[in-house]
């Protein structure tokens, strides 16, 4: 199978989404849009080829093979015209602190060359997945690795996890006046505090999480009635829906539908 996951079992399945392999040849598509969903990514190229990677104005930035992608408030393009062999870790909302050692915010907007965080430590886990046998056993490595090397003293603030997990749900999550009433304490304090575990502000996490409700609906309906669609997402109204969606995606929802792909939030582009 060209493109494999894996769900890892605690204490890791409470910060880490799931583990990721993808092996085959060169794809039809030059490019692929990543929407944000205020998560953070790991992606390791097992062929050392460079990241190129450009925002929405073009501006190009040239990575190492291995690349931790923070928390985005936008959209990035990634080439994709030579991607072989690589893995990678989906890390959960405000979960960096203890995987990565430091706070979210240090990686909000950026990508980072994981031997600028890690040194000869990312060029050793490299390695060891490179000369591995199975896509199963890179797995088993990727999961040894963080489950020595994760600073458990760390954990996320419970007010933190209480706000994601309300901005999460499917209907109607609490405002964020009501979650600063339930958290008892100032709402100066815990917009910090949320944006140092999640490297975004709860408006804007709000925000991200109406659109991907918007997105994942959009996928699975054979059929869509766009003003309906638009009130279940909580949105003014379909004007309000259509600004809020291209200002995340660079993309009109009737745009983004008609494009297929294996992921809703990796889109093939052609030029």
């Amino acid at each position: 199978m060209p493109f494999q996951t894996y769900s890892p079992p605690p204490p890791l399945s409470s910060f880490i989404a799931y583990f990721w392999s993808y092996t085959g040849k060169n794809p039809p598509h030059s490019r692929r849009l990543t929407l944000p969903d205020g998560s953070i990514d790991l992606v390791i190229d097992l062929y050392d080829r460079k990241t190129r990677i450009h925002n929405r104005y073009d501006s190009e930035m040239t990575l190492a093979s291995s690349v931790i992608s923070g928390p985005h408030t936008d959209y990035y393009i990634t080439d994709s015209s030579s991607e072989r062999s690589m893995i990678g870790v989906h890390i959960k909302p405000g979960c960096a602190g203890p995987l990565l050692k430091l706070p979210s915010i240090a990686l909000k907007d950026t990508h980072v060359s994981l031997d600028d965080l890690w040194g000869i430590v990312a060029t050793d886990l490299r390695d060891e997945l490179l000369y591995s046998n199975t896509v199963e056993d890179r797995f088993r490595i990727l999961e040894k690795y963080f489950l020595l090397r994760s600073d458990w003293s760390r954990p996320s603030h419970s007010a933190v996890e209480f706000a994601i997990a309300s901005f999460q749900q499917s209907h109607h999550p609490e405002s964020i006046a009501n979650m600063v009433e339930q958290v008892n304490m100032s709402a100066k304090r815990f917009i910090q505090i949320f944006k140092d575990e999640v490297g975004l502000t709860p408006k804007r996490f709000s925000r991200l999480m109406r659109f991907q409700k918007a997105v994942r609906l959009i996928r699975k309906s054979n059929n869509i009635d766009w003003a309906d669609l638009a009130m279940s997402c909580e949105y003014y109204d379909q004007s309000h829906f259509i600004k809020e969606f291209q200002s995340f995606s660079g993309l009109t929802p009737t745009e983004y539908r008609a494009i297929e792909s294996l992921h809703p939030n990796h889109i093939p582009l052609t030029n």
